[in-house]
């Protein structure tokens, strides 16, 4: 029984990265297509730059503001749940590291 509770909270902490991945894209793609569109308007076809959410903390649209706050809100529990249960990045990993 708490084999399967330790692997259904790494199944878990397994989502919550999922989620936050692809949450972090979706609010980077929000905010340069509408708020931040002249500056992605600058940028050259196939210029590579490293761009995270915490770049548009001080934007003045809602939907990215409150789209940040769930981000940082989902992490906040990741993280708790990471170190509550003393969960290491190997056994998220499995044994297959390439897996997630």
């Amino acid at each position: 029984m708490k084999n399967l509770y330790r692997e259904n909270l790494i199944s878990l902490v397994c989502s919550l990265e999922n989620i936050l991945d692809e949450l972090e894209i979706t609010i980077i793609n929000l905010a340069m297509s509408g708020e931040f569109s002249d500056f992605n308007d600058q940028c050259e076809i196939g210029e590579v730059m490293r761009i995270r959410i915490e770049d548009f903390k001080n934007a003045d649209d809602q939907n990215i503001k409150t789209c940040i706050e769930l981000f940082n809100s989902i992490e906040q529990s990741y993280i708790y749940i990471m170190n509550i249960n003393a969960i290491k990045r190997k056994e998220i990993e499995g044994d297959n590291p390439n897996e997630h």
